[in-house]
């Protein structure tokens, strides 16, 4: 995740200011909530968080998708699977789903609203998101992956252009 060093989130979309977005707050409501994100490391974000915010994932902006993909790529390859499994013993993830972001990647990646929200990721970052969809395609060899693995190479393309 080196190609992902060092991003801040800026202005973008955090975490919980997403949720709060999904959950149709007032935006003086989300602003609130905003004071609870992380902006400068995507490490430091809490599994519990992902999963009390696990529908945000559709609601960042380009900035905020950078931000925390990394952070949920990682979560997805199992690399906080003790944290998680202490939080399950503990019963803190009771009622809670858990971040997909295999599917945010690939749902309706050739719509403009989609591709905005990728348009912040450089080719190495987009690269990396190749990778990982690659790997996953070990895990599950499906139509609708394979399919989003070609929209992702387009992108890639495009941005080269």
């Amino acid at each position: 995740m080196r190609n992902f060093r060092n991003i801040k989130l800026e202005e973008g979309i955090g975490l919980w200011e997403a949720q709060g977005i999904d959950d149709r707050l007032t935006k003086k409501e989300c602003e609130k909530l905003r004071e609870k994100d992380e902006k400068n490391d995507w490490y430091n974000i809490p599994v519990l968080d992902l999963y009390k915010c696990s529908s945000s994932l559709s609601f960042f902006d380009a900035k905020g998708t950078r931000f925390h993909l990394p952070q949920l790529m990682l979560y997805h390859l199992d690399v906080f699977e003790e944290e998680e499994l202490a939080l399950n013993k503990k019963g803190k993830l009771k009622g809670y789903g858990c971040p997909d972001i295999v599917f945010d990647l690939s749902y309706k990646i050739e719509t403009p609203n989609q591709l905005k929200r990728f348009s912040a990721l450089n080719i190495e970052q987009i690269q990396c998101v190749l990778h990982f969809l690659e790997y996953q395609l070990d895990e599950e060899n499906t139509t609708e992956l394979r399919k989003t693995i070609v929209a992702w190479k387009i992108i890639k393309q495009k941005k080269l252009n």
